[in-house]
């Protein structure tokens, strides 16, 4: 059985805690800095949850406190739901309707749920405790359907599944720790869980885009490439490092 994607980013931020780990608009963050992040929102979350809630839903702008977030989530075992800021209201409402979920968010209020904020949970001073929830789920995200044939339906994904796709996509693209990918599709898409998964679990470098210069990847290629920066383009069929 494939290992886990938290185990593998775990032991690259022991191993390489100085290697860069992602790049954004405002910062560039080691993989110490980001497990640190990561296990200090975990605790954050522990405060605001019980054994109850089935997951945390995650509306949040494309930056280093969502990466952080969603490894959280992985450290916590409980799936974490993925939604685009850009998500109408009432599929938000819909998705928040569906089960006992905690909502995290940075971009977008809820009339009927009120969200929690990264903020919040940083504030919190605890200690992440790895065991402290009774059930670990299965599950390491849901991803909900459009709803253009009916109301959006719930997608999970397990662990396993994701470990399996991580092993498959590390192979074929011989990726390695100086290799760098760039992350430009939408959180709600299954893509999205690659362009994070498969860098941070081999020890490259997740450049992550704002959803405003999503557009503009070619310019940020020649940043890239002009650092000497190994490049991964995610593409339709297959994608390859350069």
């Amino acid at each position: 059985m494939n290992s886990a994607f938290i185990d593998k980013f775990d032991a690259i931020a022991q191993t390489r805690p100085t290697q860069l780990a992602l790049i954004t608009e405002k910062a560039s963050i080691t993989y110490a800095q980001l497990q640190q992040k990561a296990k200090h929102i975990a605790a954050g979350i522990q405060s605001e949850i019980d054994d109850d809630v089935e997951g945390v839903v995650l509306c949040l702008k494309r930056d280093d406190a969502l990466i952080a977030t969603i490894l959280a989530c992985h450290y916590l075992k409980i799936p974490y739901v993925p939604v685009d800021p850009r998500t109408a209201n009432e599929k938000i409402d819909h998705i928040l309707a569906q089960a006992r979920y905690l909502y995290i968010s940075n971009a977008k209020t809820n009339q009927c749920q009120p969200a929690v904020s990264i903020t919040q949970l940083l504030k919190v001073d605890a200690s992440f405790e790895p065991e402290s929830r009774a059930r670990a789920s299965q599950e390491a995200y849901r991803i909900y359907t459009s709803g253009s044939t009916g109301d959006p339906k719930a997608v999970m994904v397990s662990h396993d599944g994701c470990a399996n796709l991580i092993e498959y996509f590390g192979a074929l693209l011989a990726f390695q720790p100086e290799h760098t990918w760039l992350s430009s599709t939408s959180i709600a898409f299954d893509i999205f869980f690659l362009e994070y998964a498969v860098p941070l679990s081999c020890g490259g470098t997740v450049i992550v885009l704002t959803d405003q210069r999503s557009n503009q990847r070619n310019r940020l290629q020649d940043r890239c490439n002009g650092g000497r920066l190994p490049f991964t383009k995610p593409r339709r069929r297959c994608s390859k490092a350069c």
